[in-house]
């Protein structure tokens, strides 16, 4: 190892004392003997060896540093690996809140639509209501005109207006009209012969008879 070291350090020293020919002038001028070689080899052979140690020693710190330099890297990530989970989480709960907001609203839009639908309901049954009343009133009016026109008492004053003058018939139908009777007025006239009523109504042609016409003609249409 000594003479590796030698070795090592003669090529030194030949650089230092400009190669060659200086070594052995040093040597004959009595300037450098063994003694001095051998400190300055052991001069040099320190400073290889610290300059050995120190680049050791700075690759060791190089290695280390980049050793830190992973182990931060690694702790950020750890770091922020939370921070990812409460982000996904965030998301979760903001796509629950959306999906709770939208059934929500269409919970109400049902409900509004039911709500609609049952008041429609209601209508159109007071509607059918109203009409069942009115068909029930109509058919009860025309049961009562039905029972009336075949009562004796009908047909005896239906032949008494045939027997008289149109002209005596038409006052008499005037008088019920004025009287609020206009449904029995216009009951004669049904039951009459067409010809014998539409004499009567020939009679009617004064303009202030013109209103009671128009309701015996308008009476008659509905029958």
């Amino acid at each position: 190892m000594t003479t590796v070291w030698r070795a090592i350090l003669i090529v030194l020293l030949l650089n230092v004392v400009a190669f060659g020919g200086s070594v052995a002038w040093l040597f004959k001028s009595g300037r450098l003997d063994w003694d001095r070689y051998d400190r300055v080899v052991e001069i040099l052979k320190s400073t290889v060896e610290q300059e050995a140690m120190e680049k050791e020693k700075a690759q060791r710190l190089a290695l280390e540093a980049e050793a830190i330099e992973k182990k931060q890297a690694w702790l950020e990530r750890v770091r922020q690996g939370p921070v990812s989970i409460e982000h996904r989480l965030s998301q979760k709960q903001d796509s629950r809140k959306i999906a709770r907001q939208q059934h929500e609203r269409l919970q109400q839009g049902r409900q509004a639509l039911l709500a609609n639908m049952e008041h429609r309901k209601q209508i159109i049954e007071s509607l059918a209501s109203k009409i069942q009343a009115q068909q029930d009133q109509l058919e009860e009016s025309q049961q009562k005109e039905t029972q009336r026109r075949e009562s004796d008492g009908f047909k005896n004053a239906l032949r008494m207006l045939e027997q008289v003058s149109p002209r005596q018939s038409k006052q008499l139908m005037v008088q019920l009209v004025n009287e609020g009777k206009s449904d029995r007025a216009v009951a004669y006239l049904a039951a009459m012969k067409p010809r014998k009523a539409a004499m009567i109504l020939k009679q009617f042609t004064k303009e202030e008879e013109l209103p009671v016409f128009a309701a015996l003609i308008d009476g008659l249409r509905q029958q």
